[in-house]
């Protein structure tokens, strides 16, 4: 990496026109019309160019997992995203990026050369380095004579330093045949220091050709609506979801801290288990989507899979005012307690030795929630981590897929966040595609019992479509769970704001996603005081 003087910009934005024009397309080296897209450079046999007839940039650009110095900076070459291959040569590419200033790119500090190699899919994770703490950089990138839009990120404070306020969106569930992203635009909006998505960023399900044209504006090729289970497949998959210029203005916008859950491999997997298919062909598919997901995703190349291992948990501290704790609730959980679904009695989830995150994992998130030198400690969870139970024996069952199905392994993580006596503690989770508030509690069968934390749960960003308030649904809820303050079905993201004295969560509803121009509103907002366990 070098600090050089600035270029002239050469950004041209992509246009509706553009991105169309290119899907269809084939790897041709030829061109005719307007000016080509041209790259050169040291991979290219004799220095010969090759020419492309659409921008190579179609998948946007991302930064994220940023520290106080540093920040990942991600795009992946895509000149024909939905074509095996993304119409590019079976030979690396080299990228330039660039660091500045302002949004305008006229005071550029940093700049770096990276490749972009086709076994990675022809993604980038350059790591932009020796950045000031606490502050917006914009960046780009180049192939050849093209570049790509530029995008905005931002550094967390230093670690000793005083931080008076920080700011998280987060989102999870995220399914694009189920509507539109709406939720996504409003955040690409807000001045935000992270967003956090907690899971679900795709979902693997084969996809209808009519939903798909009229979510997307066009057809989609077969191989793209097919099942992935394997690399090229779940490249295409991430492609789709790249193309939606919502989410795509929201990495472009603001760095992302990532985590999976489910359906980024395979609906409730669990383990090396995957339902209906034998250990071996469930890793092989593991491995392809755990593949995929790096490539595509704006995180530190120190996490790309080793096979069909990935360790995705990982902390960043915001100053002495946060620390976030990503965590995997998928990779190293127990197999479900009396099998998957909903049961009305299950003792298997109380036997000890059954965890959610594995040994190693809650040890060290463990260790992370004992420091206790910042005012707030924020976990990013999958699933749902407080317990919702009811009264009537006819009516009380038990989700096996969330921590009610871990209960021992719930228990064992409470009690040694009261032997560590954690402070601030907020578990930030998803994948209900319902928002709740609650307290977490060291027994929740007892009312009277210490409270721990809080707990909020975003809603799906689209997943189950339109959705409702449940205003009924929630009445029962929670008078049969005392420790549940909040419930709403609508689709949208959750605002968590963090200052010395308190965190504000704030929860946004979109009016619609089933159409485009759904209208966002605040349904409700709830605090935690620091030094005071639960919602306020």
């Amino acid at each position: 990496m070098s600090r050089l003087p600035p270029r002239r910009p050469l950004f041209a934005p992509i246009t509706r026109r553009r991105l169309l024009s290119g899907l269809g397309a084939s790897a041709a080296l030829t061109f005719t019309g307007a000016a080509p897209f041209i790259l050169r450079g040291p991979a290219f046999a004799q220095g010969t160019p090759l020419i492309f007839k659409t921008d190579p940039f179609k998948l946007g650009v991302a930064s994220g997992d940023p520290d106080s110095t540093s920040v990942v900076l991600w795009t992946r070459l895509a000149p024909e995203p939905l074509s095996f291959g993304s119409g590019l040569p079976n030979a690396p590419v080299p990228v330039e990026w660039e660091v500045g200033l302002n949004e305008q790119m006229t005071r550029v500090m940093f700049r770096g050369t990276a490749l972009a190699r086709p076994e990675n899919g022809y993604s980038v994770h350059a790591l932009a380095q020796g950045l000031l703490p606490g502050r917006s950089y914009w960046y780009r990138f180049r192939a050849g004579e093209v570049e790509s839009r530029i995008g905005r990120t931002r550094t967390l404070p230093a670690r000793n330093s005083n931080a008076a306020r920080f700011q998280v969106a987060l989102a999870s569930c995220q399914r694009i045949e189920h509507g539109h992203f709406t939720a996504w635009a409003d955040i690409a909006k807000r001045d935000l220091d992270l967003v956090l998505h907690v899971g679900d960023y795709t979902y693997e399900y084969a996809l209808k050709p009519d939903d798909m044209r009229a979510r997307m504006g066009f057809d989609l090729p077969s191989a793209a609506l097919a099942k992935p289970t394997a690399i090229a497949g779940y490249r295409l998959r991430h492609a789709i979801y790249k193309l939606d210029r919502n989410l795509a203005d929201a990495h472009a916008a603001h760095p992302f801290v990532v985590a999976f859950d489910d359906h980024e491999v395979l609906n409730n997997w669990t383990g090396d288990i995957g339902p209906g298919l034998s250990k071996d062909s469930f890793l092989k598919i593991r491995a392809a989507a755990f593949q995929g997901y790096y490539e595509n995703m704006p995180v530190r190349e120190a996490l790309q899979p080793k096979g069909a291992s990935m360790r995705l948990y990982r902390a960043f501290e915001a100053g002495d005012l946060l620390r976030v704790s990503a965590i995997d609730t998928r990779q190293y959980r127990s197999p479900y307690a009396c099998g998957k679904g909903d049961k009305m009695h299950c003792d298997e989830r109380l036997e000890p030795g059954r965890s959610m995150i594995g040994d190693a994992q809650e040890s060290w998130l463990l260790d992370q929630l004992g420091k206790n030198d910042t005012t707030w400690s924020l976990v990013g969870n999958q699933v749902m981590m407080m317990q919702c139970r009811y009264k009537d024996p006819a009516l009380d069952i038990v989700d096996t897929d969330k921590w009610d199905g871990y209960a021992a392994a719930r228990q064992r993580l409470f009690d040694g966040i009261q032997a560590r006596k954690t402070q601030g503690l907020v578990v930030a989770t998803g994948d209900i595609h319902r928002a709740f508030a609650g307290d977490l509690k060291a027994s929740f069968d007892d009312a009277k019992s210490p409270t721990l934390g809080a707990e909020f749960i975003c809603t799906s960003i689209s997943s189950a479509g339109d959705g409702s308030a449940g205003a009924a649904t929630s009445t029962k809820l929670r008078a049969d769970n005392p420790h549940i303050k909040f419930h709403d079905g609508r689709r949208g993201y959750t605002l968590l704001d963090f200052d010395r004295k308190r965190c504000e969560a704030r929860f946004q509803a979109v009016s619609k996603v089933s159409t485009p121009g759904g209208t966002i509103s605040t349904v409700g907002t709830f605090a935690v005081e620091a030094g005071k366990p639960g919602i306020a």
